[in-house]
């Protein structure tokens, strides 16, 4: 099972107010993501959304090395399309599926190998601003 920090929180503080930047975005150690249940750790792989933007790239990176996934970051390949890219990246995730296997590691924040088997990818969105979030993708067929 994936630990408890491995999901990624948008925090806001109170002095904000609707339409104010978030102060800041960090990992949250006392929830679990609703998915957590369902990924097959054996046949699951991740695409990250994170833009390169700091800090929330490297917390989504720190965060996403807990749970210990194949992880392919779409922003060496296809760059970052701000709203559209959590949309691209489930696009990419069909395709994964699709082919059965992890497209090659390129970049910083690639790691870790395809596994034989792949039935689900998880899918991340960090925004610059706002819009943090994760999508489970799974095969049916």
């Amino acid at each position: 099972m994936m630990p408890a920090t491995s999901t990624i929180d948008a925090m806001k503080g109170p002095e904000e107010t609707a339409g104010s930047k978030p102060k800041r975005l960090m990992t949250s150690g006392n929830k679990a993501p609703a998915i957590e249940p369902k990924v097959k750790r054996t046949e699951a792989v991740i695409i990250s959304g994170a833009s390169g933007l700091e800090p929330p790239t490297s917390e989504e990176r720190r965060a996403l090395e807990k749970i210990g996934l194949p992880v392919r970051a779409t922003g060496t390949h296809i760059g970052h399309g701000f709203d559209t890219q959590f949309l691209a990246n489930l696009a990419i995730a069909c395709e994964t599926l699709r082919q059965g296997k992890l497209f090659p590691a390129s970049g910083s924040g690639d790691r870790g190998e395809s596994p034989a088997k792949i039935t689900q990818v998880a899918v991340t969105s960090v925004g610059n601003w706002r819009g943090e979030g994760i999508g489970l993708v799974e095969k049916i067929a």
